[in-house]
């Protein structure tokens, strides 16, 4: 998600000097520009019109660049403003002052135009990734909401009675991505700022050939997250060590279980172009952030794809046709949509075996065979007390669609068996079930003139075939 354009990015330019003031100006005309020569106008700006990055002097009369940087700090709406201080010193005491006060980066003065832009540029980056983050996080809260709503208009439809058992465990499955993402959200600002400290840290003592060596090697970091086997991490561990020694780049040694994480297996070319370098603890906390920034951004996405899939489902299950017509549809996707509902039910202890064998799109009245599919689901999962396996068939049998649900379950007893079709029979208590479930079945596999039967031997378990014409 990118911000509009450049002209959308509104920057505070404070500086007591106009020239200063000018020679910025120009060099970022395409942006939308503030101004403030004083730092107490800078703080009356940046609290009314909320700037989006704030370019700051730290040497002004009166109030110094430090302690606007302190006070806007501690103003909820400006406090996550970036601040980039401007200096003509270049004293270490002075950069570690104006990180502690929560600036997120120092430019030397004289301005040099291509690094004022890079960093300018860095930030804006960094701004898209928040939106990115607080939008998402927002759709998610969104999501539990519509939920939690959801529940409170569940009524009269065994369909949607159905639905009330099942909401809390949806809103369980909800809850876990959803915890993630606000994980992240509390996490991601600290790595941020830990990488842009450490990064700054590094330009100052690298030369420019080390630094194109930090590049490839943050490049070469791994993007897919995959976790090793202690066996793989063990052999992986061996041969980066072996190939550190032979290639006289010792002062990865120490570092090697941090290499091994980011992905770094084999000795790279980069490694002994960096061994120089006196701080490889910043240089090792620089790689290990920039992988934590982007493995976040990969559980967001997986995150967001499994609540997608559970808010479609959900929808899918919830909807209701008011005109009462058939729709053209694949009866495979009602049926993964009632899979998908009542994963929170089955987890790792019931096995789903799909065997869609012909799938073809066929008319039918797609709201009523969900409830079929629930039923048939849901008696298969109390027949196996939430354990064991359940294989699904759909193939074509002459004119119609067979799909055929068989768990191994307890089995039915024959005396019972001739009964499960009657309207109120059922050998379950009062309280788990009313002994309409099969019967509403039957009805609407008959109203699309299709037929019902079932299989079951004790012990072994149960299959009930749908025929429905195509």
């Amino acid at each position: 998600m990118k911000l509009n354009s450049k002209n959308s990015i509104s920057i505070l330019i404070v500086d007591d000097s106009s020239s200063n003031i000018d020679i910025l100006a120009n060099i970022l005309s395409e942006y939308k520009l503030l101004v403030a020569n004083n730092g107490k106008r800078a703080i009356d700006i940046a609290i009314r019109l909320r700037p989006q990055i704030i370019l700051l002097d730290v040497m002004m009369p009166g109030i110094s660049g430090f302690e606007v940087c302190r006070q806007l700090k501690l103003d909820e709406g400006t406090k996550d403003i970036p601040v980039i201080f401007l200096t003509a010193q270049d004293g270490i005491d002075d950069e570690v002052k104006g990180l502690e006060t929560g600036a997120v980066d120092f430019i030397q003065k004289p301005i040099s135009p291509p690094i004022l832009l890079a960093r300018i540029k860095t930030q804006v980056k960094l701004l898209e990734s928040q939106k990115i983050i607080i939008d998402k996080n927002n759709s998610l809260e969104s999501t539990l909401i519509e939920l939690k709503l959801a529940q409170s208009k569940l009524v009269q439809n065994e369909k949607l009675v159905s639905l009330g058992e099942i909401i809390a465990g949806v809103a369980h499955e909800v809850n876990t991505p959803l915890g993630a993402i606000k994980s992240i959200n509390t996490n991601n600002a600290l790595t941020l700022n830990l990488f842009i400290s450490n990064l700054f840290h590094l330009q100052l003592i690298l030369n420019n050939h080390q630094i194109a060596a930090l590049n490839v090697f943050l490049k070469c970091l791994k993007s897919d997250f995959a976790t090793l086997s202690t066996k793989e991490e063990r052999s992986k561990r061996e041969i980066l060590l072996s190939e550190l020694e032979a290639n006289n780049c010792n002062e990865f040694l120490p570092f090697i279980d941090q290499l091994v994480e980011l992905g770094i297996y084999n000795h790279n070319q980069f490694l002994n172009d960096l061994s120089s370098v006196k701080d490889l603890n910043s240089l090792i906390d620089t790689a290990m952030a920039y992988s934590k920034i982007f493995k976040s951004q990969e559980i967001i996405s997986i995150a967001t794809n499994k609540l997608q899939q559970i808010v479609m489902a959900l929808k899918n299950y919830s909807r209701k046709n008011e005109l009462g017509e058939k729709v053209t549809t694949k009866l495979s996707l009602g049926i993964d949509t009632v899979l998908v509902i009542y994963q929170y039910k089955m987890k790792n202890s019931v096995k789903i075996i799909k065997n869609y064998v012909s799938d073809e799109y066929i008319n039918v009245y797609e709201d009523e065979l969900i409830q079929v599919w629930t039923n048939l689901l849901t008696n298969s999962l109390q027949a196996m007390n939430n354990e064991g396996t359940i294989e699904i068939t759909i193939e074509d049998i002459d004119n119609f669609v067979k799909v055929s649900f068989r768990d191994t379950g307890k089995g039915i007893p024959d005396e019972v068996k001739e009964k499960i079709f009657d309207p109120f029979f059922t050998t379950k208590p009062r309280e788990e079930g009313t002994g309409i479930g099969l019967d509403i079945v039957k009805r609407i596999i008959e109203k699309h003139g299709g037929s019902i039967s079932v299989e079951s031997k004790i012990d072994f378990g149960t299959c009930f075939n749908i025929l429905i014409p195509r």
